[in-house]
C-alpha cells in the first residue's frame, strides 16, 4: 500500500485523535492560566516555594497581548487612575492622573530593618539595613564586592525577597504590590543597557508602555521624546538594532528603556562600569543634567568612590556582611568618616575629593582689578570649574590666583589658593 493510501485509510482515525489531542492541550492550558491567576491575585510572595517559578524573575517582561483600547495589565487589581506607585499622566492616563504628574515625579524608598541571608550560607549578604532616601534624590550604594549592594537593589523590585525586614515605596510595602505590575512600575537600568537584541532601539524603548496597554502614536512619541532626551538621533538611530550601536549608544537606549513609563523610582546596577573612562565620564555628566531636567528616586550601585562623589545626593557605603558603615551627604562622608574603614574606602585624598563637589561660582570672590580679563598674562576659568581643577589649573600655570568668568562673558572675580583653602576649612 501507497504511503498516501495508507493515510486516507485512516485519515479519519487521525482527525479524530488530533482533535482530542488540541481539546487535551487547551484544557490544561486553561487550568494552568487559573492556578497562575490565583497565585497572582493571593498577593503572597511565591518565590519561597520550590515547586513555583515566577516567569517574571526569569525573564524581565511578561509578553501579553492587550486589546485594542484597554488599559494597564492587572486592572481588576490596578484600575486606571488609582495606580498604587501614583504614575503621572504618560504612563497611566485619566484626570487624577494628570493631577499627580504636576505634583509628584518621584516616590521616597524606605528599608527597614532589611535583611537577606541566601540558602545554604550562614552569614546574610544583608544585615539589618535601615536607611530612607528622599523622594527625588540619587543614592548611591557604594562598597567592596560581598557588601549586599545589588541584593539591595532587587529587594526594592522584589527580584529578590528579604529573609527579614522590609522595602516600602511611599510608605507602602512592596510585598503589597503584584510584583510583575511592580517592575513596571519602577525603571531598571543594568550594565551594558541589558537590550534586546532582537528589537530595534524603538522596540527596546517601547517594551514596558506595551505592557502597560499605550496606544501606538502615544508609544512612538514616548520613544521619539526619549531618544533626544539621551542624545540620540530619533530618525536615524530608531530602526537600528544595538549590535549596530556602541556601547556608550547602547547604554543610553537602556536608560531611555527605563525612564519609558515615566517611573517614580529608578534602579541603576552599574550600568557605566563597562565603558571607557571618557565615554563614562560623559554619559555620568549627562546623566546628572537629565536628572535637574526629569527629577526620580534614583538607586544607584557602584564600586567607585569617585562615582559615588559625583553623582549622589547621598551616599550608603556597606561593608563586607552587607551592614551599613555610613550614610551621608558625600561632603560629610568626606569631611567625617565614620571610622577607620570609611576613611581607608573613600582614600587619603579625600580633601581634594571635597573640591571636586564645589564650584567657583560657590566662592565669594575678590574683586577683579579693570581690565583683568584682557591681560595676556593672566589665567581665566569659568564660574562652573570645580575648585579641584581650578587648583589643577593654578599648578600647571605655576599661579596662585584665577580671574572667573560668569555665564554671561563677564569677569565676576578673582579665585585664590587660598580662598579655595579657607572654603574647606568653613565647610568642616
Amino acid at each position: 500500500m501507497l504511503l498516501g493510501d495508507h493515510y486516507g485509510a485512516h485519515s479519519g482515525v487521525l482527525k479524530r485523535g488530533g482533535d482530542r489531542l488540541h481539546l487535551l492541550l487547551a484544557a490544561a492550558r486553561a487550568q494552568a492560566h487559573r492556578k497562575d491567576d490565583g497565585k497572582r491575585r493571593s498577593g503572597c510572595p511565591q518565590t519561597d516555594s520550590p515547586h513555583y517559578l515566577n516567569p517574571s524573575l526569569a525573564c524581565p517582561f511578561v509578553l501579553r497581548p492587550l486589546p485594542e483600547g484597554c488599559g494597564g495589565v492587572n486592572e481588576t487589581d490596578y484600575p486606571v487612575g488609582s495606580d498604587p506607585l501614583g504614575l503621572n499622566a504618560t504612563s497611566s492616563g485619566g484626570a487624577q492622573a494628570v493631577r499627580e504628574s504636576q505634583e509628584r515625579t518621584a516616590a521616597e524608598v524606605v528599608f527597614d530593618n532589611a535583611t537577606k541571608t541566601y540558602g545554604g550560607q550562614a552569614q546574610p549578604a544583608l544585615c539589618d539595613l535601615s536607611l530612607r532616601i528622599p523622594a527625588g534624590e540619587i543614592c548611591m550604594l557604594v562598597g567592596p564586592s560581598g557588601a549586599g549592594k545589588t541584593t539591595a537593589l532587587k529587594l526594592i523590585n522584589r527580584l529578590l525577597e528579604p529573609t527579614s525586614g522590609d522595602v516600602s515605596i511611599d510608605g507602602r510595602s512592596v510585598h503589597s504590590f503584584d510584583p510583575s505590575e511592580l517592575r513596571r512600575r519602577i525603571g531598571y537600568v543594568i550594565q551594558q543597557g541589558g537590550l534586546f537584541p532582537h528589537q530595534t532601539v524603538a522596540g527596546n524603548i517601547a517594551t514596558v508602555p506595551r505592557l502597560l496597554g499605550w496606544d501606538k502614536q502615544r508609544i512612538e512619541a514616548r520613544v521619539r521624546e526619549l531618544l533626544e532626551l539621551v542624545g540620540l538621533d530619533p530618525d536615524a538611530d530608531a530602526p537600528r538594532y544595538p549590535s549596530q550601536l556602541s556601547g556608550g549608544q547602547q547604554q543610553r537606549v537602556g536608560l531611555a528603556r527605563a525612564m519609558a513609563a515615566d517611573p517614580l523610582v529608578m534602579l541603576m546596577d552599574e550600568p557605566f562600569g563597562a565603558l571607557d573612562p571618557i565615554t563614562r565620564e560623559r554619559l555620568q555628566s549627562e546623566f546628572l543634567r537629565l536628572h535637574r531636567e526629569v527629577k526620580k528616586t534614583v538607586v544607584f550601585v557602584t564600586h567607585d568612590i569617585d562615582e559615588a562623589i559625583k553623582m549622589g545626593d547621598r551616599v550608603a557605603l556597606l561593608r563586607e556582611g552587607g551592614h551599613l558603615a555610613q550614610y551621608d551627604t558625600p561632603d560629610r562622608m568626606l569631611a567625617h568618616p565614620a571610622d577607620d574603614f570609611v576613611a581607608r574606602f573613600v582614600g587619603a585624598d579625600r580633601a581634594l575629593k571635597r573640591l571636586s563637589l564645589r564650584y567657583l561660582r560657590d566662592l565669594d570672590l575678590t574683586p577683579a582689578p579693570a581690565g583683568a580679563a584682557e591681560d595676556p598674562a593672566v589665567t581665566s576659568a569659568r564660574c562652573e570649574t570645580t575648585l579641584r581643577d581650578a587648583l589643577a589649573l593654578m599648578l600647571e600655570r605655576g599661579t596662585d590666583s584665577l580671574v572667573v568668568i560668569d555665564d554671561g562673558g563677564q569677569v565676576a572675580g578673582i579665585a585664590t589658593a587660598e580662598l579655595i583653602g579657607r572654603s574647606l576649612e568653613e565647610q568642616s
